[in-house]
């Protein structure tokens, strides 16, 4: 079995369930243990060079991290957050090991199952991202984000109630509100999850479109990769 090695820390409820996650599926696939090394960096730092727009700075961090796994013997490594995927290309040109994309596995997903046009929640920086968008549009897939207030008020939820753990019925009512409005208004035929969060609100949204749950896609890649 391949070695793993994670980048957490952003933030920690994700990194936890990364681990949880691929124990468990491991354990049911093959009847033993992974073995996984978890780098955990400062969420803080992160945000900081985001804010920034210290591009060189926030590759150098990653790097270093994925420099340490490697030191620890990992084969090959992904990041337990969405926004480090900034810098993924250049990470993984100067990684020592290689690095999978969660972007990469939700934009295989919305090819396989023939997706045209997408809606994305994310954090508001997310949602406005090229890093994000454009492997989606190179595959024909057109994006869709909520309008203006909508996507304050996702952002607002996101960065003050669901990252923290907590989901009120209230921002479960609403997020159902904007998704239906995308599915009657602009005939989105799936909804992309940026967040590695939103599946707390989205398990609870009955829809007549699926919804793209990008860590457990990306899981189920690297237990793949893991028992090759």
């Amino acid at each position: 079995m391949k070695k793993l090695g994670l980048i957490g820390g952003t933030g920690p409820e994700s990194t936890i369930d990364y681990y949880r996650s691929i124990e468990t599926l491991i354990q049911k696939k093959t009847g033993t243990y992974p073995v996984i090394t978890i780098e955990s960096i400062d969420m803080n730092r992160v945000l900081q060079a985001y804010r920034e727009e210290d591009w060189d700075g926030l590759c150098a961090y990653m790097v270093k991290g994925l420099e340490n796994l490697k030191a620890a013997g990992c084969d090959f490594a992904a990041f337990c957050g969405v926004t480090p995927h900034i810098v993924y290309d250049r990470v993984n040109l100067l990684s020592p090991i290689p690095v999978v994309s969660m972007i990469a596995t939700g934009v295989d997903y919305a090819v396989e199952n023939g997706f045209k046009k997408v809606a994305l929640f994310a954090p508001e920086d997310v949602m406005h991202a090229q890093f994000f968008i454009r492997p989606f549009l190179e595959k024909g897939i057109d994006v869709i984000i909520p309008d203006s207030s909508e996507t304050k008020y996702v952002n607002s939820r996101i960065r003050n109630e669901i990252e923290h753990g907590e989901v009120r019925q209230s921002t479960v009512s609403e997020f159902a509100k904007i998704t239906r409005r995308l599915v009657r208004e602009e005939k989105i035929e799936g909804v992309i999850l940026g967040s590695t969060q939103l599946p707390i609100i989205f398990r609870e949204i009955d829809l007549k479109v699926p919804y793209v749950d990008m860590m457990r896609l990306h899981i189920r890649t690297l237990v793949k990769m893991m028992t090759r």
